[in-house]
């Protein structure tokens, strides 16, 4: 059996030479682009959101540009990326292939190049049965989600041993990573409303909450029987790395796996405000949370038990896809976001 790595390069054409990020032994981004130029403009998709990872990547950067970290070409039946989306891109000369954490959700993304119009699409490609699962509940959000917040489905498909989801590009710039989110952001949520105000009882969000988790949620949702809500799209995995904008206000997201298509507000903002708090500033949980509660207070006319059951049931939904992923238990991050939810320290 093909390891991840080979598995992936199997994805290029056999005659392409391909160069690896960081490493051609542990490889994270590969590339194939066949000029300085276009290496340098490739490796950019390698990820890196603290002041010191970017650093990193641009010395990693430097170094695949002028040659280096060529990997040995992989003989296998695969079919190759162009027979996927010949139809669609037939202008695709290069790609940039990103390997997704390893475990059982992982994905693969290719960044897809032509030397006329520089990136013209993404490919989202998954094997194990959680990552198609993932995959599909993608597929289904972005059909259903208003146009222009997040890439429009060019195709979704069986391929290889998995499947593939072809997105359009999104020109748009990533935006830094702050716990002061700009305005604008607040606006986009707004955007991802679908109906007015509804009661608990009878708020199709909650019921979804309440089939999946039964009585441990009882409490928080209680705690927002004081008012009706707005019934929004929830985006699962709102954060600055998966945020793009452009000119004035205008902005989308990508990476809508964890999608729910009717869900209570201000999750999303509060997954957010967590993750950069976890991820980033390497808070403990009841700093972070501490600050979320803050900030809530301070932005939106709601009271403390509402906040507070908000977060609590933000975290416990993450905490819970978390293990769904195949996460265990007593690992740092299943850990974190318990503790949020249980409000330890």
């Amino acid at each position: 059996m093909l390891s991840t790595e080979m598995r992936a390069l199997s994805l290029f054409p056999p005659d392409a030479e391909i160069r690896a990020l960081p490493t051609s032994k542990s490889p994270r981004l590969l590339l194939a682009g066949a000029t300085v130029k276009r290496r340098w403009q490739e490796s950019a998709f390698y990820p890196a959101h603290r002041r010191i990872a970017k650093c990193y990547r641009f010395f990693l950067r430097l170094k695949v540009a002028t040659g280096l970290g060529l990997m040995a070409p992989v003989v296998n039946h695969h079919a190759s990326i162009k027979e996927l989306i010949g139809d669609i891109f037939p202008d695709v000369d290069s790609a940039a292939l990103l390997i997704g954490t390893a475990g059982p959700n992982q994905k693969n993304t290719i960044q897809l190049w032509s030397r006329e119009r520089g990136v013209v699409g993404y490919i989202k490609y998954a094997e194990t049965h959680i990552a198609r699962s993932r995959l599909e509940n993608e597929f289904k959000m972005l059909e259903r989600i208003p146009k222009g917040v997040g890439p429009e489905v060019l195709k979704y498909t069986s391929f290889n041993d998995g499947n593939a989801l072809v997105l359009s590009p999104i020109v748009g710039r990533a935006i830094s990573v702050s716990m002061h989110p700009p305005s604008w952001i607040h606006e986009f949520l707004n955007g991802l409303q679908i109906s007015p105000c509804e009661g608990i009882e009878e708020h199709p969000g909650v019921k979804i909450f309440q089939a999946k988790y039964g009585s441990a949620v009882l409490p928080w949702l209680e705690s927002l029987s004081h008012r009706k809500w707005p019934v929004v799209f929830y985006h699962g995995d709102f954060a600055p790395w998966n945020l793009l904008h452009w000119s004035g206000r205008n902005a989308a997201a990508i990476d809508w796996e964890y999608g729910l298509s009717e869900s209570l507000p201000h999750l999303d903002l509060i997954h957010y405000l967590l993750q950069v708090g976890r991820l980033i500033r390497f808070w403990t949980p009841r700093q972070t949370r501490v600050f979320v509660i803050n900030y809530m207070l301070r932005h939106f006319s709601l009271d403390l038990e509402e906040i507070e059951g908000l977060v609590r049931l933000l975290a416990y939904h993450v905490y819970r896809e978390a293990i769904a992923d195949g996460h265990l238990e007593n690992t740092n991050r299943v850990l974190w976001w318990r503790s949020v939810w249980e409000c330890e320290k």
